[in-house]
C-alpha cells in the first residue's frame, strides 16, 4: 500500500510540473494567429500560474481535509516555501520554453525558405 502511495505521490509531483508548460504551450498556439506579442505574454504567464493554483489544491486542501491537527505551522510554513520556489521554477521553465518555441518557429521558417528556393518550380518540398 505503501508503494500505491509514493507512486501517486510522485505522479502528482511530475503532473504538477508537466501540466501547466502543455497548457502554455497549448494557450501560445491558440493565441497565436490573433496576436504574437500576446501569446508570448499568455505562454510565459499561464505555467506558473496554474502550477500556484495546482499546487495549493492538491498538497494543502488535501493534506488539511485528511489530516486535521493542531501543530506549530512549520509544515505548512515549508510547504509555502516548496510552492514558491516551484512557481519560480515554472517562471524559468516557462522562460525556457519561450525561447525554445521561437528558435524552433526560426528554424522551421527558414527550412520552409530554404526548400522553396531551392526547387526549379518553387513547389517542391524537401522531407
Amino acid at each position: 500500500m505503501e508503494l500505491i502511495r509514493t507512486i501517486w505521490a510522485l505522479f502528482l509531483l511530475f503532473s504538477l510540473l508537466a501540466v501547466p508548460q502543455l497548457l502554455g504551450i497549448l494557450a501560445y498556439y491558440r493565441v497565436v494567429k490573433f496576436h504574437k506579442r500576446l501569446a508570448h505574454l499568455v505562454c510565459f504567464l499561464v505555467p506558473p500560474a496554474t502550477f500556484y493554483y495546482l499546487s495549493w489544491r492538491i498538497w494543502f486542501h488535501s493534506e488539511n481535509a485528511a489530516q486535521a491537527h493542531d501543530g506549530c505551522g512549520m509544515a505548512a510554513l515549508a510547504g509555502v516555501f516548496i510552492i514558491v520556489l516551484g512557481t519560480f521554477a515554472q517562471i524559468w521553465c516557462s522562460m525556457l520554453m519561450q525561447i525554445l518555441v521561437q528558435l524552433n518557429r526560426g528554424s522551421a521558417l527558414r527550412w520552409s525558405k530554404v526548400s522553396r528556393t531551392n526547387s526549379p518550380t518553387g513547389n517542391d518540398q524537401v522531407d
